[in-house]
């Protein structure tokens, strides 16, 4: 009877411990996705896409990159946005399925403007810090919070919380939401994980 109680509870153990590990948050993805921004007191409210990954270098260092294309059209006018962010971190495990996180990044954006008549762009750089979480709640679910502030010629904060849904050990879908001072950045996403 012993026996069986003592192989129950490491049978058990050894469960538990193959479900935390398998709820750490995967660092090693690729992620597309449908991209709605509005920026504030304009009548801009562009649509798009965004390319973003990361790849956890080690145990703990991360780099990441994110390439966001939006475009509109006022008044006759075509209106694009191209941002770029290149960056690298570090991650800690707080829990078996909790990491906090903190990201330097580098920073770009491009905005053009055309008609049928002229065009003009401007383009400017800075830099981007931020620290998050990225937790999951089960072997399926995934939620982030970032708060970060971007410095291209002027400073901006914005909030950021996402949520992934995991249909598949490598393949998930998932929805976020990021506001700022003076934009706000809406997306639908699929994810691969490697």
């Amino acid at each position: 009877m012993t026996n069986r109680i003592l192989l129950a509870a490491l049978t058990g153990a050894a469960m538990f411990s193959a479900s935390v590990l398998a709820a750490q948050p995967n660092w090693n993805n690729v992620q597309l996705s449908y991209a709605k921004l509005d920026i504030d007191d304009t009548d801009i409210s562009a649509n798009g896409l965004d390319l973003s990954g990361s790849v956890l270098v080690g145990s703990n260092y991360i780099l990441q990159g994110n390439f966001l294309s939006v475009s509109d059209e006022i008044f006759g006018v075509d209106v694009d946005l191209d941002w770029t962010s290149i960056g690298m971190g570090y991650r800690h495990a707080i829990t078996g399925n909790t990491d906090v996180f903190g990201i330097v990044s580098y920073e770009s954006v491009e905005l053009s403007a055309s008609s049928r008549f002229d065009s003009e762009s401007e383009d400017d750089n800075g830099y981007g810090l931020a620290i998050g979480v990225r937790s999951m709640l089960n072997d399926n679910i995934e939620l982030k919070g970032v708060i970060s502030r971007i410095d291209i010629e002027d400073a901006e904060t914005f909030i950021e919380g996402s949520v992934a849904y995991y249909f598949a050990p490598q393949f998930a879908v998932g929805a976020g939401y990021k506001v700022g001072d003076d934009m706000d950045l809406f997306t639908i996403s699929a994810r691969y994980s490697f």
